[in-house]
C-alpha cells in the first residue's frame, strides 16, 4: 500500500543534529520522508547533521544520501593527531620532560589537543560534493556552488561564540571545511585551524539560523531529526573517557535547552541505542543497518499520526508574511479541512488568477463562494476576474466600503472556521496577514462576518465546472497573435521527456506545488493526459483555456517557460513524459541565462520575488503567456 503523503511537509526547512558516527541513522530517516513527499527548501547541520545537510544541499536525492552514508568508511574518518596544529609552546615543553609516559590517550590529547585529526573528513565531503556537482570545474566546492540553502555551524574556542557559513554569509568559503570544523568532536578531534571545534558544543541543534528570514529562508515549517541514545552503564574511569562524558553531557544539555527556546520545531526523534559518537570502530554492516531501520521507523511514525503533531502546535493566530504565505494557507485548507463556505473580501478579485485551482476545486465539490469586493474601476483584468468568479459559481457582491480584507471559511462552525485578515503596514511597505483559526480565534471569527451581515447564499443548481479537452490549435491562435516572440515561431503539442527539460528558475512557489495536486487530480479524473490542451467549462456555457506547459527547444534541450510548478510536480511523482506545447525559433533570445536540472528545483515556502526565483528582474522580454491565453477584454465576455 502506498505511503500517505505530507500534507504539511511537501515544503520545510531541514535541520540535522549532530551525532559522530550514528549519523547513518538519517540515511533511512531521509527515504522515508522522500516517500512522504518531503522537500526541503533549506537545510542545516552541526557536526556529523551537517554532513548530511551539505549532501542535499549539493542536490543529493535521498537514495544519494542512504548510498553514501551507509557505505561509508569511518575508519577514514580518523586520521593520527597532526603535530603541526599544536602551537602551544607548554606543550612542546611538557612532551620534552616525558609527557609520553603518559596513557590511556591522554598524551595525544595534552600535546596535539586532541586525539584525532579530522582531515579526513574534508577530504571525503569534497570528495562526495563533487561527484554530486560534477558541472563545477573549480578543485573545491564553495557555498555560492549548492542548489539549495545551507548553514553550517561550529563552535569557535578562540571568541566563544558559533561560528555559521551559508551561502548568504560566506558564499565563496569552502563547504568541506566548514563541514570539517563543525564535525570536529572536542578532545576526540583537534580543533580546526587552533580555534574551530563541533557545533554541538554550542548548537546541536541550529534551527536558530532559520530565525533571520532576509536571507535565504524560504519556508517557516521547520523539521527536525534528531539522534537519541540511552545511557550507558559502563564505567570507565580513564581521563579521556571522564572529559568525553562531559562534552557529551554539554552537547546533549544544549539540545534540550534549545527545544523550550523554539517550540515550533517539529521533531523525528530515532533513537540510536548505546551508541556514542565516537564509536567509530562499531560501525559494521549490522549496526549501519539497525541505524537505517531505526530512522526509518521513527520517521514513519511521525508521518502516520503527522496531523496530531502538527495541528495542536499551530493553534491560534499567526503573520503570514506576503501573499504567498496567505495563498498557502488557503491552499492547505483545501485538502486539510472540509469547507462548506468560502468567503472573500476584497478590493478586487485579483486573488481568482494565484488560487484558481482551488477556488475550481471548492466548486466543483459544490461548496459555496462568497466575494465581497469593491465597485469595479474599469481595470480589464479586474473586470474578466469578477466575469470568471461569476462564471465559477461564486456570488459576487459589490460594498461601497469593506469592513476588512482577507478570506473567511465556514464562520458558523468553531472547530473549522479559519480567517486570514490583510493588515497594513505602510512604515515597512509590506504585505502581512493575521491567521485565525478554529475553536481558539471563533470570536474573532464570527465578529469579522458579522461586519459583512452575512447571509449563506442558496445553492444555484446541481451544474458545476469541469475540465475538458481543447484543440490545440486554440492555444496556438491565442499565443500567436498576443506573444510578440511566438507570432511566426513552429508550434506544436508534443509528448517530452522530463529528463531533457530543464529550468530557468531554482525555485517554484510553494502554493502553487500544493494546488498542483488538486489539478493533477482533476486531470486524471477528466481522463485527460497531464497536461493536455483543456479548458474549464462552466454552466454559463463559457470556457477558459488551462494553459499546458510551453517549453522553448535550443540545443537538444527544452527549456521551460511556463508550467514550471507543474513539470516540477510530474518529475516528482515519477512521470517520465508530459504533455508540453514546443516553441521552435521563436523571435528573441531565451530571457533569462540559469538552465537548472529539474532535481534541483525547489519548493518555497514563504513569499518571494521573481528575483529570488529567476536571479533577475523581468519586462517585457518575458513571455506573456498567460496574459495571452486569457486575454481580458477577449475571454469571457
Amino acid at each position: 500500500m502506498a505511503e500517505i503523503k505530507s500534507t504539511f511537509f511537501e515544503t520545510c526547512m531541514g535541520v540535522f543534529q549532530g551525532g559522530g558516527c550514528r549519523a547513518a541513522a538519517f540515511a533511512g530517516a531521509l527515504s522515508e520522508a522522500s516517500t512522504r513527499g518531503v522537500d526541503f527548501a533549506g537545510v542545516a547541520g552541526t557536526s556529523a547533521g551537517s554532513i548530511v545537510a551539505a549532501l542535499i544541499a549539493a542536490g543529493a536525492s535521498s537514495d544519494q544520501v542512504h548510498a553514501t552514508l551507509t557505505k561509508m568508511d569511518f575508519a577514514e574518518m580518523v586520521k593520527p593527531p597532526d603535530s603541526s596544529s599544536s602551537k602551544s609552546k607548554w606543550l612542546e615543553r611538557a612532551k620534552a620532560r616525558g609527557a609520553n609516559l603518559i596513557k590511556d590517550g591522554a598524551r595525544d590529547l595534552l600535546l596535539h589537543q586532541g586525539l584525532h585529526s579530522s582531515q579526513g573528513i574534508d577530504r571525503w565531503v569534497n570528495d562526495e560534493l563533487k561527484k554530486l556537482l560534477p558541472e563545477v570545474k573549480d578543485i573545491r566546492i564553495r557555498f555560492e556552488h549548492l542548489v539549495k540553502p545551507l548553514w553550517v555551524v561550529a563552535a569557535d574556542i578562540m571568541s566563544s561564540d558559533v561560528k555559521i557559513w551559508s551561502q548568504d554569509q560566506t558564499p565563496t568559503e569552502d563547504v568541506a571545511f566548514a563541514v570539517r570544523c563543525s564535525c570536529s568532536i572536542p578532545l576526540f578531534f583537534q580543533p580546526v585551524n587552533g580555534r574551530y571545534v563541533d557545533g554541538g558544543l554550542l548548537s546541536n541543534l541550529p534551527s536558530f539560523v532559520f530565525s533571520d528570514p532576509a536571507g535565504s529562508v524560504y519556508a517557516k515549517r521547520i523539521l527536525a531529526f534528531l539522534l537519541e541514545s540511552e545511557p550507558s552503564d559502563a564505567q570507565n574511569n580513564s581521563l579521556t573517557s571522564l572529559l568525553e562524558s562531559l562534552v557529551d553531557t554539554a552537547v546533549n544539555g544544549a539540545t534540550r535547552v534549545q527545544f523550550r527556546l523554539t517550540p515550533d520545531v517539529h521533531e523525528i526523534r530515532i533513537p540510536t541505542g548505546d551508541l556514542k559518537a565516537t564509536e567509530f570502530e562499531r560501525m559494521d554492516n549490522k549496526m549501519i543497518g539497525t541505524l537505517v531501520a531505526n530512522g526509518t521507523a521513527a520517521t514513519k511514525e511521525f508521518f502516520n499520526d503527522e496531523l496530531s503533531r502538527v495541528a495542536p502546535r499551530e493553534v491560534g493566530h499567526s503573520v503570514c508574511e506576503g501573499d504567498d504565505e496567505v495563498y498557502a494557507v488557503l491552499a492547505e485548507a483545501l485538502v486539510t479541512r472540509t469547507a462548506q463556505h468560502v468567503i472573500i473580501c476584497d478590493e478586487s478579485a485579483r486573488c481568482l488568477y494565484p488560487i484558481f485551482p482551488s477556488l475550481l476545486a471548492w466548486r466543483m465539490k459544490g461548496v459555496r463562494i462568497s466575494a465581497y469586493l469593491s465597485p469595479c474601476r474599469g481595470n480589464p483584468h479586474d473586470a474578466y476576474q469578477r466575469r470568471l468568479a461569476t462564471a465559477l459559481g461564486i456570488v459576487v457582491s459589490e460594498l461601497p466600503m469593506l469592513p476588512f480584507r482577507g478570506f473567511l471559511l465556514d464562520p458558523d462552525h468553531p472547530d473549522n472556521c479559519l480567517a486570514v485578515v490583510y493588515m497594513d503596514d505602510p512604515v515597512a511597505n509590506r504585505t502581512l496577514a493575521v491567521r485565525y483559526q478554529s475553536r481558539y480565534d471563533f470570536a474573532a471569527i464570527k465578529a469579522l462576518s458579522h461586519f459583512l451581515n452575512i447571509t449563506p447564499p442558496a445553492e444555484t443548481g446541481t451544474e458545476r465546472p469541469e475540465i475538458v479537452s481543447l484543440a490545440e490549435e486554440e492555444v496556438i491562435e491565442k499565443l500567436r497573435r498576443h506573444v510578440g516572440q511566438y507570432s511566426i515561431a513552429d508550434m506544436t503539442m508534443e509528448t517530452v521527456a522530463i529528463e531533457n527539460i530543464v529550468s530557468l528558475c531554482r525555485m517554484v512557489r510553494g502554493f502553487k506545488f500544493d494546488q498542483t495536486r488538486v489539478l493533477y487530480h482533476l486531470f486524471r479524473k477528466a481522463e485527460l493526459q497531464r497536461f493536455q490542451c483543456a479548458a474549464v467549462a462552466y454552466p454559463n456555457g463559457g470556457k477558459t483555456i488551462i494553459t499546458p506547459p510551453v517549453v522553448e527547444e535550443s540545443g537538444g534541450k527544452f527549456i521551460l517557460i511556463q508550467g514550471t510548478t507543474r513539470t516540477v510536480y510530474a518529475h516528482r511523482s515519477g512521470d517520465r513524459n508530459i504533455r508540453c506545447l514546443v516553441v521552435r525559433n521563436p523571435t528573441g533570445p531565451i530571457p533569462s541565462d540559469l538552465r537548472i536540472p529539474l532535481r534541483h528545483v525547489f519548493v518555497g515556502g514563504r513569499t518571494v520575488s521573481t528575483k529570488d526565483r529567476y536571479e533577475r528582474e523581468f519586462d517585457d522580454d518575458f513571455r506573456r503567456i498567460e496574459f495571452a491565453t486569457h486575454y481580458p477584454t477577449e475571454t469571457l465576455v
